[in-house]
C-alpha cells in the first residue's frame, strides 16, 4: 500500500495547469511501469520537467513545447527523437512509451495521419465488462486508465496496463481520472 500511496502524491503533484490527459500519461507510467511518456506541455513544458525531476524521472523538450518523461534520459531523448523523425515511426514511438505491442502495429498499419480518425471510431467501440477499464474515449479530460488506442474492444494487453492503474487511480478522488476509476472498481476482477 506504501507504494500506490507514494504514486498517488507524485500524481497529485502534477502541475494543474497541464492538460488533463498528462494525469492518464503519468499514471502509466508509475503505476504500471511503462517506460516513458509524451505530452504537448507548451509554455509549461518548465512545470512538467520540473515535476518529473522532483518524481526522479528524467524529461526532455523540444522547441515545440512537446516533453518526454522517462525513467533515464536516454529514453526521453529517444522519445523525441523519433516523434520528429519523418520517417514512419509509430510502432517504434509506441514501443518506447510501453503501448502493447498489436496496438502499435495497428496505429503502425493505419499510419499517423489517421491516427485522429481511428480515435474517434475507437471512442464508439462497445466495451464490456473488465474491458471498460481500456476505454478511452475521454483521455483528452482525464477520464481513461490508458493512454494509447487500443487495437480492439478486447485487447487484453491493453487490459493488463488498465488494470495495474486501477487502484491507484480510484485513490485519486477529485481528479477526473479518480472519479473514471471510481466507477469502474468491479471490474478489475470480473472474467470476460
Amino acid at each position: 500500500m506504501a507504494r500506490a500511496q507514494l504514486i498517488r502524491s507524485r500524481l497529485l503533484a502534477l502541475p494543474s495547469l497541464l492538460a488533463a490527459s498528462v494525469t492518464v500519461d503519468a499514471l502509466g507510467m508509475l503505476a504500471a511501469a511503462k517506460p516513458a511518456m509524451r505530452t504537448f506541455a507548451g509554455d509549461h513544458a518548465s512545470a512538467l520537467v520540473a515535476w518529473a525531476s522532483d518524481t526522479n524521472l528524467n524529461a526532455a523538450t523540444d522547441t515545440d513545447g512537446f516533453v518526454a518523461v522517462a525513467h533515464s534520459r536516454a529514453t526521453a531523448n529517444l522519445v523525441l527523437a523519433v516523434d520528429r523523425s519523418p520517417e514512419q515511426h509509430c510502432a517504434e514511438l509506441g514501443t518506447l512509451l510501453g503501448y502493447p505491442r498489436c496496438c502499435a502495429d495497428r496505429i503502425a498499419a493505419l499510419g499517423e495521419p489517421a491516427i485522429d480518425d481511428y480515435a474517434e471510431t475507437v471512442s464508439h467501440w462497445n466495451y464490456s465488462g473488465p474491458f471498460r477499464l481500456i476505454d478511452t474515449a475521454g483521455y483528452a479530460s482525464g477520464r481513461a486508465l490508458i493512454s494509447h488506442l487500443p487495437c480492439s474492444s478486447t485487447c487484453r494487453y491493453s487490459l493488463e496496463l488498465a488494470q495495474c492503474c486501477l487502484p491507484v487511480a480510484a485513490t485519486l478522488g477529485p481528479l477526473p481520472v479518480g472519479e473514471f476509476a471510481a466507477t469502474l472498481v468491479g471490474l478489475s476482477r470480473s472474467r470476460s
